[in-house]
């Protein structure tokens, strides 16, 4: 026990490769989350664990938008809210991983004004 993390899910062994990730020193995997929901430099959507170093490394990619690799003394904990395909879709919190609508559409870019003005 004493490794489950609220709000994320635990693959035991995994890791993530991620161009945008950081390194910490933690004391256990809860310290860990708490720099992914605190990380200012990118939005955190996982970190792997390494126990054995008390390392963290918070990640902006997961395992929806990366593989995952194998890596024994490693756990990859996915923030929930990342995982799910399109999450209350009420436009002003978009978490979902899919960038077409059912009929094939592209979905606007973040960034675009057009058709729609992101509120």
């Amino acid at each position: 026990g004493g490794t489950e993390v609220e709000g994320y899910s635990k693959t035991e062994g995994a890791w993530v490769i991620s161009l945008n990730k950081r390194q910490y020193m933690v004391t256990n995997a809860a310290e860990c989350a708490e720099k992914c929901n605190t990380e200012t430099s990118f939005t955190c959507k996982s970190f792997m664990y390494v126990e054995k170093d008390q390392e963290c490394w918070t990640a902006a990619s997961n395992s929806k938008t990366e593989d995952i690799l194998r890596r024994r003394s490693s756990a990859l904990y996915d923030k929930n809210e990342y995982l799910l395909e399109c999450v209350n879709g009420i436009g002003t919190d978009y978490r979902g991983t899919k960038s077409r609508t059912k009929t094939g559409k592209g979905c606007q870019r973040w960034e675009a004004r057009f058709p729609h003005k992101p509120k």
